[in-house]
């Protein structure tokens, strides 16, 4: 482009208006990975051992099944926020083409988490370039998939969060900034593997021992090694001699003990001159990617974990109902009704150590015997009574994962479920 239109760019880029906020799917109202300052139940240590909550994500990867145990943990209290969630998922579990994105995206998300972590230390200005430019790169790419994703018009989204969402990445593919970085990234990749190799010159003395050296030039393509024995014996590959050496060099020590007390005159300086050759080349780069400062892919990255939270959730909805087995979006009521009502309740761990032990699925969803559980005005404590291994830690383990995967916004084990948001979780 010519400098009138970089002088234009440049000015588009300063006056552009702040980057619209980031959009949480977890929480409404707050920035991906930011404290959400909202109440949430007490879960304490020994009760989610009780609960089993580690073993709803048995088989889900170390990375995800952490960070999923830790919001299980921690079911919101304000309807709001559960039925923020609900939606999400209730979108989710009624576009399968959305939920094969965005399992897709998951892997690139991590990628940038990675990205966007602090840089190496000691790292070279040419080092800082690539990791920037990989950054830029990744951000480009998740934005693009992102976009795709849920503005596919055969989408009919209704949740806030996902909407919202994609709303945002809307805008952001939308701004000069963004629209400028895409049209300019492959030429900065090519300048930047313009980098291949350096071509070296060395002189040696009447002894053939290296003296002075100088850089010849700077390659775009890269040297390949071959043993001098390989070369005497016509080991070589036809029209490669220009990118083919007879051996490796490789740096040395300035003190090889037992074998020299000489320093090595010669690697220190052509090392720095070297160095600052690439730093030339890669302040370049800095200064063209300078002018995008203001993209970062950390707000993308935030959304990592969120979406791994609910993508999991469905694939543990979608087992279930593939095996037989019912799951309902629950009715929340409010909190002061103290009401617990649910009907054909089954225990979602037991399910699944029956799905992992039968060859088929149809018998899993006829042994398990459903049960209702009904706490209200009427009765809210109940006594459980029957043989040792009848059942009842079963039933009333069930209970408990039915309140935390309904706050959390899950589907519940069950054929239908009124509930009230509980503050605690005891057993």
């Amino acid at each position: 482009e010519s400098a009138a239109q970089r002088e234009e760019h440049q000015r588009a880029v300063t006056n552009a208006p702040p980057t619209a906020p980031a959009i949480s799917l977890l929480w409404p109202g707050v920035a991906p990975g930011e404290a959400p300052g909202r109440p949430v139940a007490h879960i304490d240590a020994a009760a989610l051992t009780d609960l089993g909550i580690a073993d709803l994500v048995r088989g889900v990867p170390r990375r995800h099944a952490s960070t999923i145990t830790n919001i299980l943990s921690s079911p919101p209290l304000d309807a709001e926020t559960i039925a923020y969630r609900q939606e999400i998922a209730a979108d989710l579990l009624a576009t399968p083409s959305l939920v094969a994105a965005l399992q897709a995206l998951l892997p690139r998300l991590v990628d940038l988490g990675r990205l966007n972590a602090p840089e190496w230390r000691d790292q070279t200005p040419l080092h800082q370039v690539i990791w920037r430019l990989g950054q830029l790169e990744l951000l480009v790419d998740c934005v693009t998939a992102l976009g795709e994703a849920l503005g596919n018009p055969n989408l009919t989204l209704r949740s806030r969060g996902l909407r919202s969402l994609g709303d945002y990445i809307r805008t952001l593919a939308a701004e000069p900034t963004f629209t400028h970085l895409m049209a300019e990234l492959p030429r900065l990749r090519a300048e930047a593997e313009r980098i291949g190799s350096v071509t070296i010159g060395v002189n040696l003395d009447h002894l053939l021992r290296p003296v002075a050296a100088t850089i010849l030039s700077v390659n775009a393509h890269r040297f390949a090694g071959e043993s001098l024995l390989g070369r005497l014996l016509g080991r070589r590959d036809a029209g490669q001699d220009s990118e083919r050496g007879i051996g490796p060099l490789h740096t040395v020590p300035d003190r090889v003990p037992g074998l020299t007390d000489r320093p090595q005159p010669l690697l220190h300086p052509l090392f720095r001159d070297l160095n600052d050759i690439l730093a030339s080349t890669a302040r370049t780069i800095a200064n063209a990617l300078g002018q995008y400062s203001r993209l970062q892919g950390g707000f993308l990255a935030d959304l990592e974990p969120e979406l791994a939270f609910y993508l999991n959730g469905v694939r543990l909805v979608e087992r279930l109902q593939a095996a037989g087995f019912a799951t309902c979006q629950p009715q929340l009521v409010p909190a002061n009704e103290r009401l617990t009502r649910i009907i054909g309740l089954y225990n979602p761990l037991l399910a699944l150590r029956c799905l992992e032990g039968a060859p088929g699925h149809a018998e899993c969803s006829q042994e398990i015997v459903a049960n209702d559980a009904d706490l209200d005005g009427q009765g809210r404590i109940a006594i459980l009574t029957g043989p040792n291994r009848g059942g009842k830690t079963t039933y009333t383990q069930a209970i408990g994962l039915a309140h935390v995967m309904a706050q959390s916004g899950w589907p519940v084990p069950a054929t239908a479920a009124t509930l009230s948001p509980v503050d605690g979780i005891y057993t």
